[in-house]
């Protein structure tokens, strides 16, 4: 987040309006105490991953969803 103070507010609109168009929020000084926040309304959505890019990276095994043996769910539960 970018502090700014209420002095230079007026003179960095433009430059202000920029950053948040592309997703930076600001929090207004008076002095050093904090007075408001300009952020954006509706934050930047990022582009989706495309699917597969592992792809024959790795194999997931046979017995993936089958439940831990007794012994080794003992040891992590402490008992």
């Amino acid at each position: 987040m970018i502090k700014v103070a209420i002095e230079d507010l007026e003179k960095n609109i433009p430059s202000i309006l920029q950053h948040i168009e592309a997703g930076d929020s600001f929090i207004i000084l008076k002095g050093q105490k904090p007075l408001g926040e300009f952020r954006p309304l509706n934050p930047l959505s990022l582009p989706l991953r495309p699917y597969g890019l592992c792809a024959g990276d790795f194999i997931v095994p046979e017995d993936f969803n089958q439940s831990l043996p007794e012994d080794i769910i003992r040891e992590y539960e402490g008992s």
